[in-house]
């Protein structure tokens, strides 16, 4: 699977307890919802009687959860999500991490449906490489009920499904980097005529992408001081026209990319990091980012840093 670094984040700093809700006690939050460039998401479908099984479906506008009929055969839909774990640091316990799925108004598929029986679904754990332009059902991926979670039936036939909680799926994920390739998301029962109709990554509307928050415990240093994150530097913190980092034991080339609050990488060099390196910032927006160091093993370091 090609990894696709560029993602929706958006860290939520907690000041007082009566703004928290269902993220009690927890210092920061981040939201991941990419979008159709950077997503990674698919649908496969079991009608092998007209070639679907082995026909990717990796562009298209729907994360479906189906059992229905096409021209008069059975065609299951199953669908498959991958979400960066990455850029969750290590050094923080998550808390708890929600995905939500969006209704799709425009699909072809229709709306949801519970016509012969209850269309509850469920979400696992997939252990093993799938690539989003050639997955297909005869190859799809293997998953593990280990912590599956099962999804309520839906009440509505237009219905968004918000804060599915999938905490230990996340969990299980982060522990397990070898062995998790995001998700597969099913009806549980796979009867005839019963639907669920999400849209994907690749909906022209933002809004409606799927989205994963996760919430853990953060210990920064304070706003305004300079700080440290593992054997980083960055000062000052909140920045202005530019930001320092420093750290004694790099000694290479590196990449580092600065990313919006809407994933957008806003500034982006391959420098040779001699224990320190100047950042000029004149151009960005005020507001929160994400720093990303990378080198030729992959991420080395990850810091929220606010511009003013």
């Amino acid at each position: 699977m090609i990894m696709k670094l560029s993602i929706s984040i958006l860290f939520l700093l907690i000041f007082s307890s009566a703004i928290a809700q269902n993220i009690n006690n927890f210092d920061s939050c981040m939201v991941i919802q990419p979008d159709g460039e950077n997503g990674i998401d698919a649908e496969i479908f079991s009608c092998s009687s007209y070639g679907y099984d082995t026909t990717n479906f990796g562009n298209i506008q729907d994360i479906c959860a189906t059992d229905w009929t096409r021209f008069g055969q059975e065609s299951i839909i199953r669908s498959l999500i991958f979400f960066d774990l990455s850029v969750v640091p290590t050094n923080k316990t998550i808390k708890s991490a929600k995905l939500s799925l969006y209704y799709n108004p425009s699909s072809t598929e229709g709306q949801h449906s519970s016509l012969t029986g209850a269309n509850a679904s469920e979400i696992q754990r997939v252990t093993t490489h799938w690539n989003e332009n050639t997955i297909t059902w005869s190859n799809q991926p293997q998953t593990t009920s280990l912590h599956k979670v099962t999804v309520q039936a839906s009440i509505s036939p237009i219905q968004n499904f918000i804060d599915i909680d999938i905490t230990q799926l996340v969990i299980d994920s982060r522990n397990n980097p070898s062995s998790s390739y995001g998700f597969l998301f099913k009806q549980i029962t796979e009867q005839y005529y019963r639907k669920l109709v999400f849209a994907s990554s690749d909906h022209p509307v933002d809004s409606l992408h799927p989205k994963l928050v996760i919430c853990f415990n953060s210990s920064t240093n304070g706003i305004g001081e300079q700080t440290s994150y593992g054997s980083f530097s960055y000062y000052p913190n909140p920045a202005n026209e530019v930001i320092n980092i420093y750290n004694k034991n790099l000694t290479e080339r590196v990449d580092i990319e600065i990313v919006d609050m809407v994933g957008k990488i806003v500034y982006k060099n391959n420098v040779f990091f001699n224990m320190n390196i100047k950042i000029d910032i004149p151009q960005l927006n005020s507001g929160m980012f994400l720093i990303i160091i990378s080198n030729r093993e992959g991420i080395i370091e990850r810091k929220k840093i606010i511009i003013e």
